[in-house]
């Protein structure tokens, strides 16, 4: 998958753009965040260390053409990352990737993702060539499942046993799909 560097997109309140070294701190209290990682299969962070060392493999994967991350930032506050949204495990005939996204607690359900979500939708139809994204999400995650049916994704099926990380075992997770 050979992709462009990460743009900056704008949105009425937001501006989602490349993360830098500076956003560690915001990165780190994102990835600590228990609310946040309540959901996710990814390991909480150590030290603020480890927020520099993800920001620098995320450089390095937006580089080498593996995924489009973006940090999620009001414009009014536009230094602090309140969370961030990719596209990332791209098919490998580059039709299909996956969504990925999370969010402080203090900025749910305020519309914040849902407007992230339609942005990245618009930047998808523009610049790249997939035809199909898809979001995994925990069953009891009911803020991320209203947000997909509202962005008319709809349920493909479950993962199987044999497809979730040790982390995800015994949990529902959902595949849900877009045409775009």
């Amino acid at each position: 998958m050979n992709q462009q560097p990460t743009k900056t997109i704008l949105t009425p309140r937001l501006q989602l753009r490349a993360l830098t070294l500076a956003d560690a701190p915001a990165i780190f209290t994102l990835h600590t965040n228990i609310e946040v990682q309540r959901y996710l299969s990814r390991e909480l962070m150590k030290s603020p260390l480890d927020s520099r060392l993800f920001i620098e493999k995320i450089e390095k994967g937006i580089d080498q053409g593996r995924w489009f991350y973006w940090g999620v930032v009001l414009k009014d506050t536009p230094g602090d990352v309140i969370g961030t949204v990719c596209l990332w495990q791209f098919s490998e005939d580059g039709k299909t990737a996956e969504l990925g996204y999370d969010l402080l607690p203090g900025f749910q359900r305020k519309g914040i993702m849902t407007e992230t979500v339609a942005a990245i939708l618009s930047f998808i139809k523009e610049n790249t060539a997939l035809t199909t994204v898809q979001a995994m999400v925990r069953a009891d995650n009911l803020a991320s499942l209203s947000l997909l049916k509202k962005m008319n994704f709809s349920y493909a099926r479950n993962l199987s046993e044999e497809e979730k990380f040790a982390k995800e075992q015994g949990q529902e997770i959902r595949i849900y799909h877009k045409a775009v």
